[in-house]
């Protein structure tokens, strides 16, 4: 985990790739943010409550993915999320987090929830380099911020497959 202070103004997390072994289970269990990760974010931020608040992970929290086509039913067993993802969220219970920046599912969406951005950033690779991703392009997210203001852009990389 990174901890970067923009001007004193925002702050940016940074959670490194999320794997967990349980030595209980003798299996691997991934997507899941062990207590000592939670306890470190908790602990380690020394965060003014007011002050603005991004995280950037790869896994995503939260994602749309399965449910629009197959509908709210889905269990979303078949893509990857963070398991425990509204733990961490609630950590932030009493801050001021603005944005979660996520990716790995290679779609572009912007859910707003409980007072918080969660947009998912396409990817430049697009389909594995077999063009766009459903309905997304290669690309890349450029965010804007502006004192607790953001927008954002997704930019196509405007590359073609070559067959």
């Amino acid at each position: 985990m990174k901890i970067i202070r923009i001007k004193l103004v925002a702050v940016i997390i940074i959670l490194s790739f999320i794997f967990f072994l349980s030595s209980l289970l003798n299996m691997p269990v991934y997507n899941t943010m062990g207590n000592h990760e939670l306890f470190g974010i908790y602990e380690e931020s020394g965060v003014d409550p007011l002050a603005p608040i991004v995280i950037s992970v790869h896994i995503p929290f939260i994602s749309l993915k399965t449910q629009l086509p197959k509908g709210a039913s889905d269990n979303k067993a078949d893509i990857p999320l963070i398991s425990n993802g509204t733990d961490v969220i609630s950590l932030f219970g009493d801050h001021n987090l603005k944005l979660v920046l996520q990716g790995h599912l290679h779609i572009l969406e912007d859910i707003y929830a409980v007072g918080i951005h969660f947009i998912t950033g396409g990817a430049v690779c697009g389909d594995w380099w077999n063009g766009p991703y459903g309905d997304t392009e290669e690309g890349f997210l450029i965010v804007n911020v502006e004192g607790e203001e953001f927008t954002w852009e997704y930019i196509d990389y405007g590359w073609t497959v070559k067959n």
